[in-house]
């Protein structure tokens, strides 16, 4: 998600899904598709990524200032802060927004362009359900 010149933080993103909980209907559903650090912009963060999530940081995907990440011949589109997403994250802040999670993937989006690709988990697809 996104929100003026940057991503949703980790709170915002709590905020936000608890916002949808509130407002959906009993077995209303919501569908996420967000990015990971998989990413072909990115991959000079991966190695930082995985030793936060190694390390149990609780927004491993965060990135303050994404340039410092990626020298991306698009990376002036980018906004300046970015939160790469994953399974386990978006699977937190659902379940603890009182969600059942149904189905959580990562997926290659074809109508990217290649430079955005990496190794088939670019984006992580993730829908729930209110219980």
């Amino acid at each position: 998600m996104c929100i003026r010149d940057s991503f949703f933080t980790g709170r915002q993103l709590e905020q936000a899904a608890a916002l949808l909980h509130h407002v959906l209907r009993p077995e209303g559903k919501v569908f996420i598709l967000a990015a990971t650090p998989y990413m072909g912009p990115f991959t000079d963060f991966i190695p930082t990524y995985e030793a936060n999530v190694r390390n149990h940081v609780l927004w491993p995907g965060w990135i303050e200032n994404a340039r410092h990440f990626s020298n991306h011949r698009l990376i002036d589109q980018f906004p300046k802060s970015i939160h790469l997403l994953d399974h386990t994250v978006l699977t937190r802040v659902f379940t603890s927004a009182g969600f059942e999670i149904e189905r959580s993937w990562t997926l290659r989006r074809r109508d990217l362009p290649k430079s955005i690709h990496y190794d088939g988990r670019e984006n992580v697809a993730l829908i729930a359900r209110k219980i």
